[in-house]
This record gives C-alpha cells, sequence and structure tokens, in this order.
C-alpha cells in the first residue's frame, strides 16, 4: 500500500479500508442526498445542490439514532471525509461530522486560498502519494474479493429466482473458504458479462439466521434496481426505520449479511429502491434517485440524487472478507478403518470419493484401505465431497451410515 514518499504516519490517517460507508475511485455527484457515515472519494466531489447541502458522517454522532438509518461509530481519528481530487466549483456546502477531513497536500492552497468550505473544524491534509496509495490498495482489494467470491462454484439461480430464494435449499452451497471459517452462501444469477438485467424483488426467509455471509452474485455489466423492494417472509423490508425504532434490527441483520457482487460491472442503476446490503462494483458508475444503499458500496463513481442515501451498515466480516485467499494448493484426506470394538486396523474396505454441491456429484477417485487400515487421498481442490464407503473389509458388512459429506480447505 506505501511507496518511498508516502509517510507512516499520513498513511495511518486515512484509517481503514472497511471503516468507510462508501468508497469511490472515481467522482461522486451528490444533489439532495446524503452519506450517513464516513466517505471516501478518490476522484472530484461536487457536493449539494441549490436548498440542501450534503451531509456526511452523521450516523457517527451520539444522539443521532432517532433519526439516522446505520448502525455506525467512526473510530477516533480516522477521516469522516476522504478527497483524492478537487471540489468543483458548482458545489454548495457540506457538513461533516464524527471526523475530520482529509484533503491531498497538493491541493492545501487551493482549498485555503478561498472558495468551498467544508463545514467541519477540523480539515487536515495529507501527502498525494499516500491518498493515491490507498485507494489503488482498495481497488485491487474489492476486485480481488470480488472475484474470488464470483470464481466459487455457487449456486446458479435464473434472475426470476430472486424473488424466492426461501425456497431454495440452503444447503445447496457451503463454503469455509474466509480465514474466520465463517459460513458463506453464493448464489449467481444466470447471465452473461455482456447482458443488461433488471432486479425487482428479492426475496429472503430465516435461513439467512444460519449464515454470517449471503453474497448475490452477476456477471452482467448493466444492473438495474427498480420495480420492487426486498422482502423478509414475504414482507416488504422498511429501509427507513431509525436505528432506535422496532423494525431497525431486521433491517440491521439483513444488511451486515448480505453482499451483493458485481464484478463486471460499469453501470448499476437505482430507481426508488432499498437496497440491503453491501455493494462490490469497483468498475462501475452508480447512479441512483430516490431509496438507499444499506450497507458499504464500494464503487468507480456514484450519482447520488433526490434523496438517495447511503446508510451506514458495515460490510460483513469487515477486512476478513477483503483479505480471502484463492484456496488453490492442493489437499490431502486421509480415511482410517479400524474395528469399532477391537480398534484393530482393517484391510480391504473400499470407498468412493464424489464432488458434492448439494447433491451427489462426479466420481473424483476411489481406493483401498491397506494393511493399516489407511487410504490417503492426495492432491484434492479445496471444496466439498461426499465419501461413500462402497465395500466393508473381508468378514464385515456395512454400517448403516457409510457415506459423510466433507469439506476441505487449506487448513484439514
Amino acid at each position: 500500500m506505501t511507496n518511498k514518499s508516502a509517510s507512516s504516519d499520513d498513511i495511518a490517517m486515512l484509517g481503514t479500508i472497511t471503516h468507510y460507508n462508501g468508497i469511490l475511485f472515481g467522482d461522486l455527484l451528490a444533489e439532495q442526498a446524503d452519506c450517513e457515515g464516513a466517505l471516501a472519494v478518490g476522484g472530484n466531489a461536487e457536493l449539494g445542490s441549490p436548498g440542501h447541502g450534503y451531509d456526511v458522517g452523521a450516523a457517527s454522532v451520539p444522539g443521532w439514532g432517532s433519526v439516522v438509518i446505520g448502525n455506525y461509530a467512526n473510530p477516533e481519528g480516522y477521516p469522516s471525509f476522504l478527497l483524492g481530487g478537487e471540489v468543483t466549483p458548482q458545489s454548495v456546502s457540506a457538513q461533516i461530522y464524527g471526523g475530520p477531513v482529509v484533503l491531498r497536500e497538493g491541493y492545501r492552497q487551493q482549498y485555503e486560498s478561498g472558495g468551498f468550505q467544508f463545514g467541519s473544524s477540523d480539515v487536515q491534509y495529507a501527502q498525494d502519494a499516500a491518498i493515491a496509495d490507498f485507494f489503488a490498495y482498495a481497488k485491487e482489494q474489492f476486485t480481488h474479493t470480488g472475484q474470488v467470491l464470483f470464481d466459487k462454484n455457487a449456486q446458479h439461480i435464473a434472475l426470476g429466482d430472486l424473488a424466492d430464494l426461501t425456497a431454495l435449499n440452503q444447503s445447496l452451497y457451503l463454503s469455509q473458504n474466509i480465514d474466520t471459517n465463517k459460513r458463506i452462501l453464493i448464489y449467481t444469477i444466470q447471465c452473461a458479462e455482456e447482458d443488461s438485467i433488471l432486479i425487482s424483488d428479492i426475496g429472503l426467509g430465516d435461513y439467512v439466521n444460519d449464515y454470517d455471509v449471503i453474497v448475490i452474485n452477476a456477471a452482467a455489466t448493466q444492473i438495474s434496481f427498480s420495480g420492487g423492494a426486498v422482502l423478509y417472509n414475504g414482507s416488504i423490508v422498511n429501509t427507513s426505520v431509525p436505528r432506535i425504532y422496532a423494525g431497525n434490527e431486521l433491517l440491521a441483520m439483513l444488511a451486515s449479511k448480505i453482499v451483493f457482487n458485481f464484478p463486471n460491472a460499469a453501470a448499476i442503476s437505482m430507481e426508488n429502491y432499498g437496497l440491503i446490503g453491501s455493494l462490490i462494483a469497483p468498475n462501475a458508475m452508480v447512479t441512483g434517485a430516490g431509496g438507499s444503499i444499506n450497507g458499504m458500496l464500494a464503487a468507480d463513481s456514484l450519482n447520488q440524487k433526490n434523496g438517495k442515501e447511503l446508510h451506514a451498515f458495515t460490510l460483513p466480516l469487515g477486512e476478513e472478507l477483503l483479505r480471502l485467499a484463492l484456496r488453490t494448493d492442493p489437499v490431502g484426506l486421509t480415511v482410517q478403518k479400524n474395528d469399532a470394538e477391537t480398534a484393530q486396523a482393517l484391510a480391504g474396505a473400499q470407498f468412493v470419493l464424489y464432488e458434492y454441491d448439494g447433491s451427489q456429484g462426479d466420481v473424483v477417485t476411489s481406493g483401498v484401505t491397506d494393511e493399516n487400515g489407511a487410504l490417503v487421498f492426495g492432491q484434492l481442490a479445496p471444496g466439498y465431497y461426499l465419501l461413500q464407503e462402497t465395500v466393508p473389509p473381508p468378514g464385515y458388512q456395512l454400517p448403516a451410515e457409510h457415506e459423510w459429506i466433507i469439506d476441505l480447505t487449506n487448513q484439514n
């Protein structure tokens, strides 16, 4: 994340990637909209419109619980607003709460000479190189994480099935490929990269409580959210409930679990849509009119209009999700067969190992236990397998339970 011209002090003052409610690698255009958590903008920012300024970080201010939606608290000293470019001449006003404004050192003279003034008494400056490194590192992390999530062997669903996710078998895809061994459920919408898709209703149910992260993938370059909402057990989830009122608990629970992952998206539009969950789309221009994004946003640029707000809910698993690793190193599985009463090693038991994605898949390999009762399957890709004993050792019968679902990670 660093280079020779960026000091460690300047890097530290920029905070961590996931403390931000929104990270934009390009520009921000904000008209009649707000961001309730911290915001980082790599490019230029046009803030506010006639009669309406732009607020950032209000969710971190004590006593504001009755008016803000998110559950965010800015770590002490971390920026509430980080800007890598300029404030455009068309900007009206901005009020920053909860932490300092951090600008590029290269723009200090331009800013201090007059013109636009942030509504904050704490304006700081960081080296240009440090800010450039921060956004480059963030882009790399989100791009990598998005690709990892997309490359997993997820359950593929038709676009129309989004309105009935509750009907899908929750065990279709389980992954423990996160360092904390949290459970992750991944759905990938069936579409091609060149497609333009419309997402309306998204139906969720009680099964979300069984998971720490729920990912909805799509490869499309053009994505629109319109004409629907997120539903829980058949009812629309209210995305406008302040955090101290009943109903916000459901919103907060869902927002803390769901990730929309669109690695190829170039344009995402939201028309009066209350999106629940974080949105990872590092190459996309996101345009919103009305509604809200209830989670972290990582995008190329953002055009907020007509009350489109960013509500400050953190990215599920935070930095741990960003540290996802492609676990491509081969792993091994050792089967040990012993007599249940005498513990004597049993040779001659035959086992077959299948792929598993909710049901028995293709045969991966097979083998027979040796004189030590051992059978070693080596050079296996991390993932889920079905192990089945097919022939017992001589003089024995197959046990009633003779197949097992195996989850192999690099640590097993």
